[in-house]
């Protein structure tokens, strides 16, 4: 008996056999599989949802959120819009409430403001979501956001993150 982690890279060629089960639901089949995680997957995956919902398996959920901020995630350019995966969660929270749907957030991310640090807290507890992580935006020359004005200091990244994890305190798992 196994329990099966699903990660978006996983199915990165999605339609194709992945280890002998080419489905959500072919894995749900299987009498060696107890449990199904699945990670990041409707982030890339919409059409999966619906198998993901049908299958009784699937108890846990990572999504790749990172912010509550419309602003701070259309400048993140993420595959899916904000909308659409509140949508999407909402979804999931209405057909299976028994699932654990869990995300990290970036503290500091270039440009964030207050008020979007306020917004990212107020939809996490909106949508029940546990913050399984808060970690500071860490800069790298290879991604588009190096070079977004407001940049912030490592100090000042720490002091963010730890301010979200005060306010999510009871939800952070």
């Amino acid at each position: 008996m196994v329990d099966l982690c699903l990660l978006s890279s996983n199915l990165s060629l999605y339609g194709f056999d992945l280890y002998h089960m080419q489905r959500i639901h072919d894995c749900s089949q299987s009498s060696s599989v107890l449990s199904i995680n699945c990670n990041a997957l409707i982030n890339f995956y919409s059409d999966l949802v619906d198998e993901i919902i049908n299958s009784k398996k699937v108890n846990h959920i990572f999504i790749s959120l990172e912010t509550g901020s419309y602003k701070l995630y259309n400048m993140m350019n993420r595959p899916i819009s904000l909308e659409d995966l509140i949508e999407t969660i909402k979804k999931i929270r209405e057909k299976r409430p028994d699932i654990i749907i869990e995300t990290e957030i970036i503290a500091g991310y270039p440009g964030e403001v207050i008020k979007d640090i306020v917004d990212t807290v107020s939809l996490i507890r909106e949508l029940g979501v546990y913050v399984y992580r808060v970690h500071e935006y860490e800069d790298s020359p290879l991604i588009v956001s190096s070079k977004l004005p407001y940049q912030y200091s490592l100090k000042y990244k720490r002091r963010v993150r730890k301010w979200y994890e005060v306010k999510l305190r009871d939800i952070i798992s």
